[in-house]
């Protein structure tokens, strides 16, 4: 692509951003798809896009532009992680669950998945005890060195030994 390209798409983005932080939502949904339709393999315009939807609460324009992200780019954390909070507020967390779980696959040390993907476990969970066994085990673990996130981790990935 050539600078002069390159120069108009960060413009772009950077009124998008402007009218995104100043309330300004349909003009920044605008601006993006701009950016998108001049360079339609251009993820970040996809996920800032996305940011837009989720202020405006549309799940459904979230799940379709960050569903285009992880086309373009499936080892995306933040589409990943997007799409599992947009199928959670639909609501449909067993939905969302996959896409948290490949967020931490991804990305071992992401926090904020976490407590979304036990809410999501719990939301569909039929078996109360077995959270609240994994509960009691995690703060085991974490007394003997061994983390409540650590645990975690290891309970929602599917991870072996010890």
């Amino acid at each position: 692509m050539a600078s002069n390209q390159h120069s108009d798409r960060d413009k772009l983005m950077a009124q998008a951003l402007a009218a995104t932080q100043s309330g300004r939502l349909d003009e920044a949904v605008s601006l993006y798809k701009q950016v998108i339709a001049a360079e339609p393999d251009y993820v970040d315009a996809y996920l800032r896009l996305s940011h837009v939807y989720m202020k405006t609460d549309n799940a459904d324009e979230v799940i379709t532009v960050l569903g285009e992200a992880l086309r373009l780019d499936p080892n995306n954390t933040s589409a990943n992680f997007g799409l599992g909070l947009a199928y959670h507020t639909k609501p449909d967390p067993e939905r969302a669950i996959p896409y948290y779980r490949e967020t931490l696959r991804l990305d071992p040390n992401h926090q904020e998945v976490r407590k979304y993907l036990v809410k999501a476990l719990k939301a569909i969970s039929h078996d109360q005890a077995e959270l609240t066994k994994i509960a009691h085990d995690a703060l085991a673990h974490e007394r003997s060195g061994r983390g409540f996130m650590y645990r975690l981790v290891k309970f929602v990935t599917g991870a072996k030994g010890g």
